[in-house]
């Protein structure tokens, strides 16, 4: 709570001036972040090693923040080894800058298989949000 006075003043030879008291309550502001989603996330759902299959993951991304900022983007593919302990076979990251509300589609490498597996993927996001922005998807590699 703040208070004050507020001194009104005219010409008025008998009652020239008049204080007025005044109080209020103040509002917090909101500190402003940039808070990046993740809209959409693809990758090729099989790739045929013999035809020389290759997918290049994309992320569609918004800024649901309230300022601009960068945020950044991986994206990292596991396959499981013979023991079905997951290893990394494809990882990239890129960083985007966006206004408030604004969009941007986000193309990575291309991965190219070397072994008949299944790829699980998942993109992150770091940016001020402490929210998980996190989406996953598959990939079957057959020979």
């Amino acid at each position: 709570v703040d208070g004050g006075c507020i001194a009104v003043a005219s010409n008025d030879t008998a009652a020239g001036s008049v204080n007025v008291g005044v109080s209020g309550t103040g509002q917090v502001q909101a500190n402003p972040i940039v808070d990046v989603d993740v809209t959409r996330f693809s990758v090729a759902k099989r790739l045929d090693i013999s035809r020389d299959g290759t997918t290049a993951p994309k992320a569609a991304v918004v800024n649901a923040g309230t300022a601009a900022g960068t945020a950044t983007i991986q994206v990292e593919g596991t396959a499981p080894d013979a023991n079905g302990v997951p290893q990394v076979v494809y990882t990239a990251s890129q960083d985007v800058t966006l206004l408030p509300a604004a969009t941007a589609k986000v193309l990575f490498p291309a991965f190219v298989p070397t072994a008949a597996e299944i790829v699980t993927w998942t993109v992150t996001v770091a940016d001020q949000d402490p929210d998980v922005d996190v989406a996953t998807a598959t990939t079957k590699v057959v020979p």
